[in-house]
C-alpha cells in the first residue's frame, strides 16, 4: 500500500496537497462541469489518501484489544455532522459577503492549518506506549480460509458497502423533492433531513462511546440496522402525513449512524480478524461507487417511472439483501471458528521430555547423596532412642533395669 512505501507523514502530506490543489482549482472553475471534476475527484481522492492512513495509525495506537479501540477509530465519523453544522453558517456568511469562490480559499486555509498541527505528531507507537491492552488470544491452527469462502466474503462485503452508500445518498438526493411532490412546503420537506442528522449524530455517539463493550458483535448490529432500514423503506410509500415522513428520516439516521461509526471495527470481524486494512479499503472503494450511483439512480427511476414507490422498493430490497449477506458472513465465520477449534483439538503437539544434561545429572546425584546421609542419620537417632542405657565399670556391667531396684 502507498503509506507502507512512502510512510504515514509523506502519504498524509501527498493527500493534503492533492486536496488543496483541487480546492484551488475549484476557486477559479469556469463551469459546473469543471467544478465537479476539481471538487469531486481531486479533493475527494486527496482526502481519502490523507485520512485512510490516519485511521490505520489510530488502530496502531489503539489496537483491537485496547479498551478504546472503537472510540479511537470512530471518533472521526462522530464529528463529521458537527463540522457540517458549523461550516454551513460560515460558508453562508462568506458567500453573502465575498462570493462563493472564497469558500474554497477558506477551506484551503483551514486545511493548511490542520495539516501543520497534525504532521509533527504523526508517528507509530513504540512498544512501551501500547497501554491498556489485554493480551491477545491467539490460536495455533492449521485451519485456513478456503479460496471460495474468501471470495464469497469479499464480494458480499463490497455489496454491503456499496448498498449502504447507495441508500444513504439516495435519501439525501430525493427526500426534499419527495416531500414537495407530496404537497409539503419547502421547509417541511427538509425536516426528514434534520431528523436524520440528529438521530445519526446520536447513534454515532452511542456507538463510539459504548462500542468497545460489543466488540465481536458489530456484524450482528449491522444485521439489525439493515433490517430496520429495509422495513422503513418498504413502508414509506404508505406514509401520507409529514410526521410519518419525519419519523422515516429519524429511522434512517438511527440505522445508518451505527453502520458508519463502526466501519473499521466491523472490518475486524469480516474475516476473523484477517486482512483488516484490505477490507477497509474495499469498503471505501465500494462506498464511493455507491455514492456515485446513489446520486444518479433516484432521478433516473423517478423520471422514467414517474413514481417513488419503485425507488423505495428497490432500496428496501437492497437493504434486505444486505442483511442476508451479513448473516452469510457471520455463518461462514462461525463455521471457520468451529473448524479451527476442531483442528486445534486433534493436532495438539505431544509433550516431549528432553534428556537431562550433565549439570542436571550431577545435581541429582548430589541430592541423592544428601538424602542418603539424612536418612542414615535419622535411622541412627531412632536406634539410639530404642537402645537400653547401660552403665559400665571396669569389673561389673549393669543395665539400667538392674540399677533401678538397687537405688530403691
Amino acid at each position: 500500500m502507498v503509506w507502507q512505501v512512502l510512510g504515514i507523514k509523506s502519504t498524509f502530506l501527498t493527500g493534503v496537497a492533492i486536496s488543496l490543489l483541487g480546492l484551488a482549482i475549484s476557486s477559479i472553475a469556469p463551469s459546473v462541469t469543471f467544478l465537479t471534476l476539481s471538487r469531486g475527484m481531486l479533493v475527494g481522492f486527496g482526502a481519502c489518501l490523507a485520512l485512510t492512513p490516519i485511521t490505520f495509525l489510530l488502530a496502531d495506537w489503539f489496537p483491537w484489544e485496547h479498551r478504546f479501540h472503537v472510540l479511537a477509530t470512530s471518533v472521526r465519523y462522530l464529528v463529521n455532522p458537527l463540522g457540517s453544522v458549523v461550516f454551513v453558517n460560515i460558508f453562508r456568511w462568506i458567500n453573502d459577503s465575498f462570493g462563493w469562490r472564497y469558500n474554497f480559499l477558506f477551506l484551503i486555509t483551514y486545511g493548511s492549518c490542520t495539516c501543520g498541527i497534525l504532521v509533527p505528531i504523526l508517528r507509530h507507537p513504540k512498544p512501551c506506549e501500547s497501554q491498556n491492552t489485554k493480551p491477545k488470544k491467539t490460536q495455533c491452527s492449521d485451519a485456513s480460509w478456503s479460496v471460495m469462502s474468501k471470495t464469497v466474503i469479499v464480494v458480499l462485503w463490497m455489496w454491503i458497502s456499496f448498498g449502504k452508500a447507495l441508500g444513504l445518498t439516495a435519501f439525501y438526493t430525493i427526500m426534499v423533492k419527495y416531500g414537495e411532490d407530496m404537497g409539503y412546503d419547502s421547509l417541511t420537506a427538509t425536516h426528514p433531513l434534520t431528523a436524520e442528522g440528529i438521530t445519526a449524530c446520536l447513534s454515532r455517539a452511542i456507538t463510539s462511546f459504548f462500542g468497545d463493550h460489543i466488540k465481536g458483535y458489530f456484524l450482528h448490529m449491522y444485521v439489525v440496522c439493515t433490517a430496520l432500514l429495509s422495513l422503513a423503506h418498504l413502508l414509506l410509500p404508505f406514509a401520507k402525513v409529514p410526521v410519518a415522513v419525519i419519523m422515516f428520516g429519524a429511522v434512517v439516521g438511527a440505522g445508518q449512524g451505527p453502520i458508519v461509526a463502526g466501519w473499521y471495527a466491523a472490518c475486524n470481524e469480516v474475516l476473523g480478524g484477517e486482512s483488516v486494512h484490505t477490507f477497509f479499503i474495499l469498503l471505501l472503494v465500494s462506498w464511493g461507487l455507491g455514492r456515485t450511483t446513489g446520486s444518479l439512480l433516484p432521478g433516473l427511476i423517478v423520471d422514467f417511472h414517474q413514481e417513488y414507490s419503485l425507488l423505495f422498493f428497490i432500496l428496501g430490497t437492497s437493504y434486505g439483501s444486505m442483511a442476508v449477506s451479513l448473516l452469510v458472513i457471520i455463518e461462514l465465520n462461525r463455521r471457520h471458528m468451529s473448524n479451527q477449534k476442531s483442528s486445534n483439538f486433534f493436532t495438539q503437539p505431544e509433550k516431549r521430555v528432553s534428556p537431562p544434561d550433565k549439570c542436571t545429572l550431577d545435581k541429582n546425584k548430589h541430592l541423592s547423596e544428601v538424602e542418603s546421609v539424612l536418612m542414615q542419620t535419622k535411622h541412627d537417632q531412632s536406634n539410639l532412642e530404642r537402645k537400653p542405657l547401660a552403665v559400665s565399670t571396669p569389673h561389673i556391667h549393669y543395665t539400667y533395669e538392674e540399677i533401678q531396684p538397687k537405688r530403691n
